[in-house]
């Protein structure tokens, strides 16, 4: 079965778009160990998803960024 195709709202979008600037700065390209920017971006994802579905504000999803950072997995 296929799965549903993956479909972002504008603030979604925006907050993503946002945040991959800092993850650039925050994990610098590293061809040995990609992990770090990967795991960073998959969560910007799912927290910018969830800030749209749990009705976070314009002025919270301004801050994505600064939450993804805050909870860096080593």
């Amino acid at each position: 079965m296929p799965r549903p195709p993956f479909s972002l709202t504008d603030d979604q979008a925006r907050a993503i778009a946002g945040g991959v600037a800092q993850l650039a700065l925050d994990h610098p390209t590293d061809p040995q160990n990609h992990r770090p920017f990967v795991r960073a971006f998959i969560r910007l994802v799912h927290t910018a998803r969830l800030s749209s579905r749990v009705g976070l504000t314009k002025r919270h999803s301004a801050t994505l960024p600064h939450i993804i950072n805050t909870q860096r997995v080593g």
